[in-house]
């Protein structure tokens, strides 16, 4: 796996096994670093099974259920993921890190919808569930008084994809952590 700067220079490579599992494409393939350079630890985003830990979960399903081919797995997660861990070999830190796990998949949405208040993060993901898109020009349904348009739209259009029975998960892990 080639690592090539914006100039067209290979900076470096990995080697890298892809297996794509018995879900796919309504998940990730597998992806390990064959190599030997990333230790299996969480800390270097290395599951204990030696798979690579390339997002949280629901940015994963999110993903796929926009359609993910293996060409454009590469592309924006394995090499993006790679490049991480070459800054991490050179700096000893991750750029724009998450935590691992249950904690981690909160962050993604904490940050999606820029707010830690999980209570008010539920009830969003609880109204996108149930209710169909706002008018453009209606008031943003978080209570903010902010026009829908400039205010959660492309969290409400990221996240109606996921099937009810999904946000229903990601609703009680966030309260209920």
């Amino acid at each position: 796996m080639p690592l090539v700067s914006e100039e067209n220079v290979v900076i470096d490579s990995y080697k890298v096994r892809i297996l794509c599992s018995s879900n796919y494409p309504l998940t990730f393939p597998f992806v390990f670093e064959t190599g030997g350079r990333i230790p299996i630890n969480l800390d270097w985003h290395i599951h204990l099974a030696g798979n690579a830990c390339i997002c949280s979960y629901p940015e994963e399903i999110i993903f796929c259920l926009q359609g993910i081919t293996l060409q454009s797995f590469i592309s924006n997660h394995v090499i993006p993921y790679f490049f991480n861990q070459k800054h991490r070999e050179l700096y000893g830190y991750f750029l724009m890190e998450r935590s691992h796990g249950r904690k981690g998949n909160i962050e993604f949405f904490e940050e999606s919808f820029k707010t830690a208040d999980h209570f008010k993060i539920a009830q969003m993901l609880n109204y996108i569930k149930q209710n169909q898109e706002p008018n453009r020009v209606a008031y943003c349904f978080c209570g903010s008084g902010v026009k829908y348009r400039n205010c959660h739209r492309s969290q409400f259009r990221k996240f109606k994809s996921i099937p009810a029975k999904i946000l229903d998960r990601f609703i009680w892990l966030i309260l209920y952590r």
